[in-house]
C-alpha cells in the first residue's frame, strides 16, 4: 500500500512499527504498539480501523494494565483507545488496525504495520452468578458463594445478597475476592476494594481458555433463625445495587452470566431447605415436601430410631418430640387425637392424611 498517496513507494519513507497488539474493551479498542526503526526522525504514528484514519497514538499512553506491563521503549511504547476518548464501537464486533509511521515532512511509511484485530466487549463487562449449597457438596455446609467471569480489570465493587425469608439469615463471610484486601461484609452489603490498589484480572489474562472460568468474590455461611420450618429458598443479589469500578475506577456494568444488563438482570438460586423442632437441618431435592410428612421415610417412632430429628416430619406435627427437643415420647398423640405408642406403624398415615 501506498499509504502516503503520492503514487510510489519511496525508500525515505519510515518504516512502520514492527509489533501492535489490540484488547477489545467496552465499546472501544485499544491499541498498543512499538517504535518504528525510523523513531530518531521524531515520527508520528496514524492509527487505521478498517482502512480508515481515525487517529494518532501517543508515546507512554498505556491504555489499560495488560499494555502497562508490555510498556516501555523496547516494548509497547504508543498507545491509543479508539473511538478517541472511548465509548463508541458497537459491542460484540471486531475491528482490524493497521498503524503507519509518519515523518515530520508529512511522509508516511510505504507499508503498514501487521493488521491486528480484537472483539470488543458485550454490554455488560462482569457477568455475576450466585450458588447455594447447604448440604455443603462444595466443601462448606451451610454456604453461599458468589463467582463472577470479569472481561474487564475490576478494582472494587458492591452488592447486597439477600434471602427471601426470615429464616435464614447470612452469619458470616467468610471468603473475599483475591487482593481485594479491604473487603467488607455488613447487614446485607458486601464491598470490595484493595487498599494497596490492586486489581482483579480479567479472566482471559491468564489464556483464553480460561475466559469463562469463574472466580470467587465472596462466600458466606447461612444459619436458621428458628425451627420446624421447610421453605423452598432463594438467595439473590440486588442489581439496583450492584457497583462494579475498573481499572481506573470507571463504571463497569454488570449482570448475570448472560453478560447483558440491558433488561434487566437474575442473579439468584434456590433450594430446599428444613429445620425440625430439635435443630437439625436438612437439605437437597425434596426436602421442602418433607414437611408435610412422608410415609416410609425414618421417623423417630418407628423402627426404634430414638431420637428426635424429625426425618419424616420436619414441622412435627405429631408432637413427637420431648419436653426437651431430643427425646421421642413413649407414647404420642396425632393430629387426630389418636395415641400411638414408638412401634406404631400407622403413625405417619395418621399425621400426615388427617386420619
Amino acid at each position: 500500500a501506498d499509504f502516503d498517496a503520492d503514487g510510489t513507494c519511496d525508500a525515505g519513507d519510515p518504516a512502520a512499527p514492527s509489533v501492535v497488539a489490540t484488547i477489545g474493551g467496552p465499546n472501544e479498542v485499544h491499541i498498543g504498539h512499538s517504535h518504528s526503526i525510523h523513531a530518531a526522525q521524531g515520527l508520528a504514528y496514524n492509527i487505521y480501523r478498517d482502512g480508515e484514519l481515525v487517529g494518532q497514538s501517543g508515546y507512554g499512553l498505556y491504555t489499560n494494565p495488560a499494555f502497562e506491563a508490555q510498556g516501555g521503549d523496547a516494548g509497547l511504547a504508543y498507545g491509543y483507545v479508539d473511538p478517541d476518548g472511548g465509548w463508541g464501537l458497537e459491542y460484540v464486533t471486531e475491528y482490524c488496525y493497521v498503524v503507519t509511521s509518519v515523518n515530520p515532512a508529512g511522509r508516511e511509511s510505504n507499508d503498514g504495520s501487521t493488521e491486528s484485530c480484537s472483539t470488543t466487549l458485550p454490554p455488560a463487562t462482569v457477568g455475576l452468578q450466585v450458588t447455594a449449597d447447604p448440604s455443603g457438596a462444595m466443601g462448606m455446609a451451610n454456604a453461599v458463594y458468589v463467582h463472577m467471569i470479569n472481561l474487564w480489570w475490576v478494582s472494587g465493587f458492591q452488592f447486597d445478597i439477600a434471602f427471601d425469608t426470615d429464616e435464614v439469615a447470612i452469619a458470616a463471610m467468610v471468603a473475599g475476592a483475591p487482593g481485594m484486601d479491604g473487603q467488607t461484609y455488613l447487614n446485607g452489603t458486601t464491598m470490595g476494594f484493595s487498599f494497596s490498589g490492586d486489581l482483579i484480572d480479567p479472566t482471559w489474562l491468564s489464556g483464553a481458555e480460561n475466559t469463562y472460568n469463574p472466580v470467587l468474590i465472596a462466600a458466606y455461611v447461612f444459619t436458621p433463625t428458628t425451627a420446624e420450618f421447610s421453605n423452598n429458598i432463594t438467595v439473590s443479589l440486588d442489581e439496583n445495587t450492584w457497583v462494579f469500578g475498573g481499572d481506573e475506577g470507571q463504571l463497569i456494568f454488570a449482570s448475570d452470566m448472560g453478560f447483558v444488563h440491558l433488561d434487566g438482570s437474575d442473579v439468584s438460586d434456590s433450594f430446599e431447605y428444613s429445620v425440625d423442632c430439635a435443630g437439625s437441618q436438612y437439605s437437597g431435592a425434596g426436602a421442602s415436601d418433607l414437611g408435610q410428612g412422608s410415609e416410609g421415610i425414618d421417623n423417630p417412632c418407628n423402627a426404634g430410631s430414638g431420637d428426635c430429628n424429625g426425618d419424616w416430619d420436619y414441622t412435627d406435627q405429631c408432637g413427637i418430640c420431648g419436653g426437651d427437643g431430643t427425646i421421642c415420647s413413649a407414647t404420642v398423640t396425632d393430629i387426630d387425637g389418636n395415641v400411638c405408642s414408638d412401634d406404631d406403624d400407622d403413625l405417619c398415615d395418621d399425621c400426615s392424611d388427617g386420619s
